[in-house]
């Protein structure tokens, strides 16, 4: 549960020039702003920032409208060896008063005087009890993941997941709760794009199909590497990938004189690129793009994966993250303790927010479950569930069904030529044996077909079953080993 003080909340906006879309640099900007003005120009007040256009303080500034200049160094050093000097890059910062939040029609409301839910003020709220996690951990909407908590695992083609916990705040009757649950989410794996890339190609040494080179281009486009031959590096997002291998490319350098990009690793770094059938990664602009080769660029941790997960990297990603309940709420109470609400000098000392030590109980009461009743024939015709789990051995269905027309079409080419068959055969024996009526003989003859000519196979099979005049009840497909099939 949630206590809140009596505080003056004063709401203002915040305008960033030049405009800024990563919350993370917004954050780094106000926390600039107020480490240098908190004493004087902000009056002492510690703002709570939700990373775009808000702050909010516990009482008013001295001021209703304020421009800041915030000068932050270039997030990205360059290399130890260059004498150029670090960049700074500068923001012109304005806050302007917009609003005043009332905390008291919150209390009104959950003193039942107010029947209204003010949410504008519950929004204030969740974006104080966030401020400091967000700056601490990677922020997925309004999950956290803090990557000294783990656990990250492995999902394979070089995707991981991590794991961390989803905050809201809730209006219940028991007054203002902090819901906090598990939360799981994938992220690229930081490794070299030459091991991502082995996922979709295992020769290295061999240029890349077209089909191959447009999936990584949609893989990776988007995301930050940094060059692993250097000490200290700038990160470089990915526009693209050349259309041609490292052994082709050349560019020209500042004297006109053009270069190859083997020849240029070799000469500026001492460097043999080893697999020049590759493309090189794009960064910069169209007009002068930077060849980036895969062998020595590594992919920035954190970064969120946010291509449809295959199949298998779904299985994984469930039965990783699946928990018990005792599990998942020892999870919960160690994030909660990691987050510490109580000793935050802004959620507590600040705003005056207290949130509870230990988990809200609520009484209940456990229902007894209902009877299940099953066939007669079978050796327990009625059984009373524990722990809400139940079985089917030495059952039947009470009313099993009947299945007269079906056949199953295999479109995985991985699977040894027996496999559908005996799949089919298992089926048929284990429904048969729990009740149901189901002909062991397939309406047509159980068949593999191509993946790339599925709406083919299965029109065929609609058209030899009507030439017997039947009507299919159930059609079993092995999927293709690739996903997005159906």
């Amino acid at each position: 549960m949630v206590q809140l003080a009596e505080k003056d909340i004063h709401h203002y906006d915040v305008s960033i020039t030049p405009w800024v879309t990563s919350k993370k640099i917004n954050r780094q900007i106000i926390s600039q702003l107020i480490n240098l003005y908190r004493l004087t120009d902000l009056g002492g007040r510690i703002p709570a920032y939700d990373g775009m256009k808000s702050i909010y303080t516990a009482g008013p500034l001295p001021f209703q409208s304020k421009e800041f200049i915030i000068e932050l160094p270039d997030s990205d050093p360059r290399p130890s060896s260059s004498t150029r000097p670090i960049r700074e890059r500068q923001f012109r910062v304005v806050i302007r008063l917009a609003s005043k939040p009332d905390l008291y029609t919150l209390q009104q409301f959950l003193g039942r005087r107010h029947f209204e839910a003010p949410y504008d003020v519950i929004q204030v709220l969740g974006v104080i009890l966030s401020a400091a996690s967000s700056e601490k951990h990677t922020v997925v909407g309004r999950s956290f993941f803090p990557t000294d908590h783990g656990p990250i695992g492995q999902l394979g083609d070089g995707v991981e997941y991590w794991r961390g916990y989803f905050q809201s705040l809730r209006l219940t009757q028991m007054g203002l709760s902090l819901n906090i649950d598990v939360s799981a989410r994938s992220f690229y794996e930081p490794i070299l794009v030459t091991e991502f890339v082995q996922n979709y190609c295992r020769n290295l040494s061999r240029p890349l199909s077209d089909q191959v080179r447009l999936k990584v281009k949609k893989e990776l486009k988007g995301i930050k590497v940094v060059l692993t031959h250097l000490e200290t590096s700038n990160s470089h997002r990915i526009t693209g990938i050349s259309s041609q291998p490292m052994s082709q490319l050349a560019f020209t350098d500042g004297s006109a004189t053009s270069m190859s990009v083997i020849q240029y690793f070799r000469e500026r770094y001492n460097i043999a690129l080893q697999f020049t059938s590759l493309p090189a990664l794009l960064a910069g602009s169209e007009a002068r793009p930077i060849y980036l080769p895969m062998e020595l660029s590594r992919i920035v941790a954190g970064q969120r994966y946010t291509q449809r997960l295959n199949e298998r990297q779904v299985t994984a990603l469930l039965q990783a993250t699946c928990q018990r309940p005792r599990e998942r709420e020892d999870y919960i109470r160690m994030m909660a303790r990691a987050n510490a609400y109580n000793e935050d000098t802004l959620v507590n000392k600040e705003f005056g927010i207290q949130v509870a030590d230990d988990l809200t109980s609520v009484d209940a009461r456990i229902l007894p479950a209902p009877m299940l009743k099953y066939h007669e024939t079978g050796q327990e015709a009625s059984v009373n569930p524990g722990f809400g789990q139940w079985n089917m051995i030495n059952k039947k269905m009470f009313n099993g069904g009947r299945v007269e027309v079906w056949t199953c079409v295999n479109f995985s080419t991985r699977l040894n030529r027996d496999v559908p068959f005996q799949f089919c055969q298992g089926l048929v024996d284990m429904c048969n044996s729990k009740g149901m009526v189901f002909n062991p003989q397939p309406v047509i003859p159980i068949s593999s077909s191509n993946p790339n000519q599925i709406e083919k196979a299965l029109v065929d099979v609609h058209n030899r079953t009507t030439q017997q005049g039947k009507q299919l009840q159930l059609l079993i497909i092995i999927l293709p080993d690739v996903s997005g099939s159906y």
